[in-house]
Order: C-alpha cells, then structure tokens, then sequence
C-alpha cells in the first residue's frame, strides 16, 4: 500500500486519507496567531495530495487573515 498514489506497480495499491481537512483548520489558527502576516509550509514533493493541504492550509489562513 502507498499512501499518496504516485507510485504504481501491478502488486501495489494505494490510498489517500483526506488530510486536507485538517489543513484547512491548521491554516485557520495559523492566520489568526500571526503577527507578521507571514506563513510557510514546506513540503517534500508536489504530488496532488500535498498541494491539496497546501493549498486548504492556505485558504483556511485567508478564510480568517485575508492580509
């Protein structure tokens, strides 16, 4: 089992959990404690699982902190 689905072989499956949920709220208590008006999220691979929670992460931050 993969848990992001980039990998594919005819013994594998693959899934993914909607983390992205999660993200949003993240963003949400990130936009509101910053002071700066800044934030950063780092990841390891632009897969479409990880760009679903940057981009979520994102729009919970802007959903409270549109600056």
């Amino acid at each position: 089992m993969h848990p992001a689905g980039f990998k594919l072989a005819d013994n594998l499956g693959t899934y993914w959990g909607n983390n992205f949920e999660a993200m949003y709220l993240a963003g949400i208590a990130a936009g509101a404690a910053t002071e700066s008006n800044q934030l950063g999220f780092i990841t390891a691979f632009p897969i479409p699982n990880i760009l679903a929670s940057v981009n979520a992460f994102h729009l919970g931050a802007k959903s409270v902190n549109p600056d």
